[in-house]
């Protein structure tokens, strides 16, 4: 039984992008596009770790407690067909003004987030002060709520907006050498 922490920097990169065809309020074909990017910059944990020993020098462990990492997320929307543009007649004072073929709604946001990490693996000893282990942790830092709001709104309205919600997983696989003091 012990107590772990680790610190990583981490380039973990995720993309996506889906575009779909739509009629919109003139029954004009119209395609729509979001393109969605989250970044992990770094992460951290601090974990407890119960072991069982299989073998005088094989340790076989479990292991999971709190996480946390920085997060960037962003996202865009877009319209797009020739000759046409997605005008929403002013709804209670918020509205949007998208010409054809240009970003609509964007939003970012980036922040330290906090969640939960679980995972195990095995350790074998080597020698008195050396051991090698591998080890897989699942890391959740929970979901980001991003809002995304109108580039152009329609002359004295409030840009419309709504929010796009981004989950962070990732799993993680390490490969370690340990020296005891």
């Amino acid at each position: 039984m012990g107590l772990e922490t680790d610190f990583s920097l981490a380039k973990l990169d995720g993309r996506g992008s889906s575009t779909s065809l739509f009629t919109n309020f003139f029954a004009n074909p119209v395609t729509q596009s979001v393109n969605a990017q989250q970044k992990t910059e770094w992460y951290g944990t601090l974990r407890g770790r119960v072991g069982w020993l299989a073998r005088p020098n094989f340790l076989v462990f479990g292991t999971g407690g709190f996480a946390y990492g920085r997060v960037v997320d962003s996202a865009n929307f877009a319209f797009g067909q020739a000759g046409t543009a997605v005008i929403l007649p002013t709804i209670g004072g918020f509205s949007f003004n998208c010409p054809v073929n240009t970003t609509c709604f964007t939003g970012s946001s980036a922040a330290t987030r906090s969640g939960w990490t679980a995972g195990g693996g095995a350790e074998h000893l080597l020698d008195r002060h050396w051991s090698a282990k591998i080890e897989y942790q699942f890391v959740d830092l929970g979901t980001d709520t991003v809002r995304l709001t109108a580039v152009r709104a329609n002359p004295g309205t409030t840009p419309s907006s709504f929010n796009v919600a981004f989950r962070e997983r990732f799993n993680v696989v390490r490969v370690g050498l340990n020296y005891r003091f």
